[in-house]
């Protein structure tokens, strides 16, 4: 995600500027957001079918919320480009928030640290 997101992240920037003028603009905005969503959407169902599933009152569709801003390529820019984080640092940041905030609290504790997975 992180490679990809360094890649894209500046072109949907001076897209998204394009976009307060230019009607072809935003509509390839709205269609990067609504394929983002889908891929969160799919991300999310695939956890959920999971045994462990996703984390008590988080809802599918909240779930696919939260993945879908925290990958969006404006939050790797500001870490990376404006605070600058490494790719390394933003990555790991990525999937430790996305686990706290989506998954169980067993399973995101052995998502975070994997010598905890083999517990109980």
């Amino acid at each position: 995600m992180s490679d990809v997101a360094g890649r894209v992240a500046p072109i949907i920037e001076v897209t998204a500027v394009a976009a307060d003028s230019d009607p072809a603009a935003a509509e390839l905005i709205a269609d990067f957001a609504r394929s983002r969503m889908s891929g969160a959407t799919e991300f999310v169902q695939h956890l959920a079918s999971l045994g462990a599933g996703l984390a008590p009152g988080v809802t599918e569709q909240q779930a696919a919320d939260v993945c879908w801003a925290l990958m969006d390529g404006h939050v790797y820019r500001r870490l990376v480009g404006d605070r600058g984080w490494t790719t390394a640092q933003f990555t790991q940041w990525l999937y430790q928030s996305t686990a706290a905030i989506v998954l169980p609290p067993a399973r995101a504790a052995a998502v975070l640290d994997p010598a905890r997975a083999s517990e109980p």
